[in-house]
């Protein structure tokens, strides 16, 4: 090969390789300024999304389950020593919470995440109505035991009383004791409150244990603040919820959020997440 084409050779390969670099340089700063100037999409809030972690730790998490086994251990254990306050005339009992305490209605939740949908009274009826409710871990072994020493179980609830039917028919799949409608107390009209049926229940019976998953299942008393706690200050209710309350992790729902929107009802989706994020705390010093 001559030197003349040998030197043709190489400048159309540096030719070649220029315009590739120009190229490439081209495509770079092209997908550079349009990442710049693209607005990005406003992504609408599903709020049912926020769900998604809490339920999956709640069906698929071993700790969701040892919680649940360790919060009826400990029943159990403050059961056994609340029998032996004393004698009484009235005969004793035990008043469960049903959901989140009795019955798991995670899959409920999981449903709202899958379609996207919030919580409304009508798909929460789909659902009641099913009966399909799997029990929570421990409750039942904790419910027998109970049936055995002679105590009689209360459940009270705040489903509607047209969910009697289906409720006791979930109970009575299950095989727990006392399912039938005269130990079910479901919410109405004349007894929204759950002091009222509590009270009515503390009227025949001594009741020497409740569990729940709000403290709203042992009192609808407001309890004291955090800060007194944290200063060593025990109410006379937080020292009787010490010995004759239990209560269950639940990070599905709660009472609490309704004070997350200070109390306000009919709120967008929009609203309600910006109310979430601002009730979060980043400050270091609330870490424990």
């Amino acid at each position: 090969m001559t030197k003349k084409i040998l030197e043709k050779i190489y400048m159309r390969t540096n030719i070649i390789k220029a315009t590739a670099i120009a190229l490439v340089i081209t495509a770079c700063g092209g997908s550079k300024k349009e990442a710049t100037t693209a607005t990005p999409a406003e992504s609408k809030v599903v709020l049912s999304d926020q769900l998604m972690m809490s339920t999956l730790w709640m069906q698929k998490s071993h700790e969701a389950k040892y919680l649940q086994r360790q919060a009826y251990e400990l029943a159990a254990l403050k059961l056994d020593a609340n029998m032996k306050k004393g004698r009484s005339k009235k005969p004793l009992a035990i008043i469960l919470d049903l959901d989140e305490t009795v019955l798991d209605n995670s899959p409920y939740e999981a449903r709202l995440v899958l379609t996207g949908k919030n919580f409304t009274p009508e798909s929460w009826n789909t659902w009641v109505m099913e009966a399909q409710a799997e029990p929570v871990a421990g409750a039942r072994e904790f419910l027998e035991k109970a049936n055995r020493l002679g105590l009689e179980i209360f459940y009270i609830s705040n489903r509607a009383e047209n969910h009697l039917e289906a409720t006791v028919r979930n109970l009575q799949r299950l095989e727990l004791p006392f399912a039938d409608e005269g130990h079910v107390l479901l919410k109405n009209e004349d007894s929204s409150s759950k002091t009222e049926r509590r009270e009515r229940i503390k009227q025949t019976h001594k009741v020497v244990l409740l569990v729940g998953d709000q403290m709203g299942d042992f009192s609808e008393e407001p309890f004291i603040e955090e800060e007194a706690i944290r200063e060593g200050f025990v109410s006379p209710l937080m020292d009787s919820a010490s010995a004759y309350f239990v209560l269950l992790p639940n990070p599905l729902y709660g009472s609490f959020e309704s004070g997350i929107y200070g109390g306000q009802r009919g709120l967008s989706d929009e609203v309600k997440n910006q109310y979430r994020r601002k009730a979060l705390d980043p400050k270091q010093d609330m870490v424990r």
